[in-house]
């Protein structure tokens, strides 16, 4: 095997890389084509172009790649441009600066995507070893702790308020209520055989989870966050009669459909969500609900099991209740009991305001969509 240091220009010798790629069973011509234009143009020396051609370059999802981009193009070329790819441009100072500046302008959790892209192709550059740049600079950078997802939960009686101020889609919401269920997994590609009378639950087939891998090559063999197997979603009194309604109504193979009686697609949910959000002066999405019934099952003490159950989530943790404990009927019993007085306090809500708003939504009585 060629020794890359051996080529004494201080090129990349592309003889090893090829070799490399052969020994690890990839084509080279491929890998060679695909690497990055920076890599081999020892001319660049600016930053933000450095990081735009790297992530150019970079054999990720094209949706990842749209978000890394637009982050490159809009919050690190134009802070980086006019430096120098060098130590003394590239501090630890200096990137702490401009990550205290981001705040302004993106949230926790995107400032730590684009502290992650401009931190890999940095240190890229300084393992090229043809740049003035020897040493990290992202040692003990301060980052404000992200919100889990920045959304809150609200309470029973404030998801009734909002759902009365739903024209459309009203059987959808309180199914997301019920069920704390994703959006996709109640609109239109449920089918009827997707709703199981007996278990009172929707069951989606779900296909073997896919790790995610996550940017850090550390964390590279994380654990999937959505277990794989029959996806069910159980039902209270109050979710399952929604449903059963909603069945009855129509003979579409779908469980929820539209005034024109065509499945109902996310898009008319959150079209319907924004809509009642601007009407009540609520700003709530269908994942808040979903968020809500989390909060509402762990303030009732519903075990930790039983809830990652109904939320679909892969077991968490590696200790002993994520290898050895399983949810079970008495669990799933407590958990509908639980849920079906939360509910009950919802619909209250939900029947005293839309009583108060029923000239305003008069057409959203008897027969909604969903």
């Amino acid at each position: 095997m060629i020794d890359p240091e051996d080529s004494g220009n201080g090129a990349i010798d592309v003889k090893y890389w090829m070799e490399r790629d052969i020994v690890a069973g990839i084509d080279p011509y491929q890998r060679w084509n695909a690497r990055s234009a920076a890599l081999i143009s020892p001319d660049i020396i600016d930053p933000g172009t450095w990081v735009m051609r790297w992530v150019e370059n970079q054999r990720i999802a094209a949706s990842t790649r749209r978000t890394w981009l637009s982050l490159t193009k809009h919050h690190i070329v134009p802070h980086w441009k006019s430096d120098q790819l060098s130590d003394n441009d590239v501090t630890r100072a200096a990137v702490q600066l401009w990550i205290d500046d981001l705040h302004t302008a993106l949230t926790p959790r995107s400032i730590r995507t684009v502290l992650t892209i401009f931190r890999a192709a940095i240190e890229e550059a300084i393992l090229d070893g043809q740049y003035p740049i020897e040493k990290s600079p992202f040692l003990r950078i301060r980052l404000d702790p992200p919100e889990p997802t920045g959304r809150d939960a609200i309470t029973p009686k404030e998801v009734g308020f909002f759902l009365a101020h739903l024209t459309t889609c009203v059987g959808v919401g309180i199914v997301l209520a019920a069920g704390a269920s994703r959006i996709s997994e109640v609109t239109a590609k449920r089918k009827r055989s997707d709703w199981n009378p007996d278990r009172r639950a929707i069951e989606i087939l779900l296909p073997p989870a896919v790790q995610r891998r996550s940017a850090d090559r550390r964390t590279r063999n994380a654990k999937a966050k959505t277990a794989a197997g029959i996806r069910r979603i159980y039902f209270c009194d109050v979710g399952a009669l929604e449903i059963e309604k909603s069945l009855a109504s129509h003979n579409v193979d779908t469980i929820f459909i539209s005034r024109q009686r065509k499945p109902v697609a996310n898009t008319t949910v959150r079209r319907a969500f924004e809509l009642a959000s601007e009407r009540s002066g609520m700003h709530v999405t269908p994942h808040i609900l979903r968020h809500s019934a989390a909060t509402w099952m762990a303030e009732d003490k519903i075990h930790p099991r039983a809830i990652d159950e109904q939320l679909g989530w892969a077991a968490r943790g590696q200790g002993m209740q994520a290898i050895y404990v399983h949810p079970t009927p008495a669990m799933r019993r407590e958990r509908e009991a639980a849920m079906q007085d939360r509910m009950v306090d919802v619909m209250a809500a939900f029947q005293d305001q839309r009583a108060a708003l029923a000239p305003d939504v008069s057409g959203a009585g008897g027969a909604p969509d969903g």
